[in-house]
Formats: structure tokens, sequence, C-alpha cells
């Protein structure tokens, strides 16, 4: 019963993802500049600015493999936001797929439609799975490099399982850099088990071909691929954040998920490489305290979680001590946790569409960015959709300047040369998106024209 109300739960939510997925305007405020990124490569520009130079003032801090798979499927669609909606989609959708697929005849059938509906219908997966963004593509490449090295554990003659784990490791780690925990899971196992030949030979398989991208966009770019992808990452800590995100938005949607791995893990044994990744995954959860920090932080989570109580439960002995009495009262936690869980999202967390009001809102905004020349925007898909370039990350830009990394000049030049035909700022007493000197500069060179939708466009000064 529970795998049909998981499965009639998430088929009822396709239809919203499904027009999320086509969607002509943004759904989320990194949709826009994935896009762009993937028009940077079609006009032939690096990925990876030299912000000292001028703008654009973009940070890419992802590695370039997305990008690449996202720019010649816009060459095929009228739909910029499309490709990579539909990427993350596959992302999305593989997982939960290929954990029924997993899952059929080593847990059952039931117990593999259950898990892998009820893994689908997680709101955060399902958000993420239509944005234009890696993390769920990432993820599932990841995953499917895992299974390969969990069947090898248990069959240590399928030496090819080594290879192909390796290099779907890598492509993961060429869509973000979060895939090296897969890194650090099998060397763990590894070193335990004293399988160090084993671990060299995916190790070297994934290097080979991380190694060859890394040293050609770092030589194209003179380094600064590096400093994007690696250097910049320190965004800032706060163990305040963390907590929010723990206490908040992942205890609500995930909490019954936790207390589930907790308790299968008390009860049933546990193969030392899922152990081992479901604590690295646990760890994971430790960067919703970073600068930015957002439920993408805890996708894998959910992603292994599941597997594991599915893994544990349906596959696993009992540990030893376990009584009868003690068993079957497990049954009944564990049934209880999952309509918990059902229940807990379905209390109307599923991503939804932008409202009528917003959309009316962005297409009369969009009649501003029509105006011949660059545009600084805070809503960066408003020039994107105008045609435009996007000139800059606000959030992204304040926090390379708070951390030291990159210098105000650049910008503040191209401000006082009226680059600009419109600089966009909230109506707000204080800006917190951009620095201070940059908004006194704006102020100084240029005046307010438009004042609409809780916004201020500022127009140069002629004098």
């Amino acid at each position: 019963m529970m795998a049909l109300v998981a499965s009639g739960y998430f088929l009822c939510g396709l239809p919203v993802l499904l027009q999320r997925l086509n969607f002509l305007f943004q759904l989320q405020q990194s949709d826009a500049i994935n896009v762009e990124r993937a028009l940077i490569l079609l006009r032939g520009d690096s990925l990876y600015l030299d912000i000292s130079k001028g703008g654009p003032f973009l940070y890419t801090a992802y590695p370039p493999l997305f990008y690449w798979l996202e720019a010649p499927l816009i060459k095929l669609c009228s739909n910029l936001w499309f490709p990579g909606r539909f990427l993350a989609f596959v992302g999305y959708l593989g997982c939960g797929f290929l954990m029924m697929g997993w899952g059929w005849k080593r847990w059952g059938a039931v117990p593999a439609l259950l898990l892998g509906s009820l893994f689908l219908c997680f709101p955060s997966w399902a958000r993420w799975g239509t944005m234009v963004r890696p993390d769920t593509l990432y993820l599932f490449v990841n995953f499917v490099a895992f299974l390969l090295l969990y069947r090898f554990t248990e069959n240590s003659k399928m030496k090819w399982l080594l290879f192909a784990a390796g290099i779907l490791n890598g492509s993961a780690l060429l869509l973000k850099q979060s895939a090296y925990s897969l890194v650090g899971t099998y060397g763990i196992y590894s070193l335990a088990k004293k399988r160090w030949k084993d671990f060299a030979i995916f190790f070297l398989t994934a290097m080979a071909v991380v190694l060859p991208v890394c040293v050609f966009e770092n030589n194209q770019s003179h380094g600064l691929f590096y400093d994007h992808t690696v250097r910049w990452l320190n965004t800032g800590y706060q163990w305040k954040t963390l907590w929010y995100w723990l206490s908040n938005d992942f205890l609500r949607e995930v909490g019954c998920l936790a207390l589930l791995v907790l308790i299968v893990c008390f009860f049933k044994k546990t193969s030392l490489l899922l152990s081992v990744q479901i604590l690295i995954s646990i760890f994971n959860l430790m960067s919703l305290g970073r600068g930015g920090g957002a439920e993408n932080y805890w996708l894998e989570f959910v992603l292994y979680g599941m597997f594991f109580v599915g893994e544990c439960y349906f596959f696993s002995d009992f540990r030893p001590w376990v009584s009868e009495k003690i068993r079957a009262g497990f049954s009944w936690v564990f049934i209880l946790l999952m309509l918990a869980g059902l229940l807990m999202n379905f209390r109307g967390q599923w991503p939804d569409l932008p409202t009528n009001d917003s959309v009316l809102t962005k297409k009369e905004a969009l009649t501003i960015y029509t105006l011949p020349g660059e545009h600084l925007a805070l809503d960066s898909d408003l020039p994107l959709m105008a045609g435009k370039k996007i000139w800059i990350q606000p959030y992204e830009y304040t926090a390379m300047v708070h951390q030291g990394f990159w210098a105000e000049e650049p910008l503040l030049q191209e401000i006082r040369s009226k680059k600009f035909a419109t600089i966009e700022l909230y109506d707000i007493p204080e800006q917190y998106l951009l620095p201070p000197t940059v908004v006194r500069e704006i102020q100084k060179d240029y005046h307010v024209g438009i004042r609409k939708f809780g916004r201020v466009w500022y127009l140069p000064n002629l004098n």
C-alpha cells in the first residue's frame, strides 16, 4: 500500500515538474548564470574569467563538464532554460529508477518500488532536479560508480568494475568537485581491507579522466581554472547557519530518514563500504554552514540514506543479539517511520511554478533591458532573456571582495566610465548584495531613472 501511495504521490507531482522543465522564466537565482556559462562557451570565451581586466564579473566555481553538455543542447532548443534543466532531471530520475532497478531482485519488487518512489518524493530532489544546476547529475553519475564498487566488493574477480567506476567518478568530478566523497569512501574501505591495488586502479582511472581536462583548462585560462574551482571556494563558515538548516528545513524533510538510518544501523548488519559512504554523507552535511549553503548539501544524504535503508532492512541480517520479539517490533517502527516520511512530504513543499504576478512583473521589467548597451542587474535572468550578457553575480562578487580574492577597482572603473545603460539595485536604504563602495560609486555617477517592483534602475549622469 505504501509503495502505491509513494508512487502515486510522485506521479501526481510529475506534471508540475515537466512544466518547470520548459518554463520560460527563471525558477531559481542560479538558473540564469548557469545558462550564461553555456552561452559563454558558444561565444568561444573562457569559463574562468580574469576580472582584474574588467567584466563580466562572474565566478565559475564548477568544473566544465556540465556546461560542455549544456552548450550543444542549447543550439537545438528554442528555450534556453530547458537543456540545463533536462540534464538535472536526468540525474534526479536516474537516481530513483536506478535504486528501483538495483533493489528489484535484491530487496523484492515492492520494497524497491517503495524506496525508489519515496526517494523521488523528496521535495529537495524534485526542486534541484528541475533547475539549471549540476548537483543531481553529478550525484547520479557518482551513484552508478558507487554501485559498481559495491558490486566489486561482492565479486572481486570482476576487475572491469573498478575501471568503469573510475571513469564514472572522474566524470562526476568534472561535474562537481563534491564527487571526491567517493574517492574518500573507497580509500577508507581499501585501507581497512588492505586492498590498495584495487584502490590504485580506481583512483588512477579517475585521474586519467580528470587530469587532462584540468591541465587543459588551467593552461588556457592562465591558472584561473585553479583559482575559480579550488582557491576561491572558501566562502566563509558559520555554525549558526549549519544549526539553522539542520534544525529547520532538514529536520522537517529528512528527519524521519535520518532516524530510520540510525535505527537500521543499530539493529542490522551493514557492509563496510556502505557504512563508510553513509558516514561521509553525514559528514558532508557540515557544508550547510558554508556561505551560500542550501538544501543541495543534503541531497547526497537522502540518496545514500534511502539506499542504506533498503540494503540493510531488506537484504542484510539482523545482528546476533536481536531477539525475535525485537525483530517483530522493528518492522512496525519501519512502517511508522515510512508513513511519517510520506506525511512530511505531503506538507506542500513540492516545487511549484512562479506565480502569475511574478511572471507579469518579469515581463514588464524585461522592457527596461531592451535599451542598447550593457546592464548591471541583480536579477540576472532579465538581461539574459533580453539577449544581453550577464555582467555580474552580485552575491558571489561581494563574497569574493570580502574574502580578499577580488579587487573592486575594475568594476568601479567601469561604473565611472558610464559603461552600463542601467544599473539595478533594491529599493531599500541599505544594499546587501553589493559592497558599499560599489553602491556609493553608482549613486555618484548615476541617477534614479525608474523605480518599480521594489527595484531602482539607475541611469548614467549626463555630465
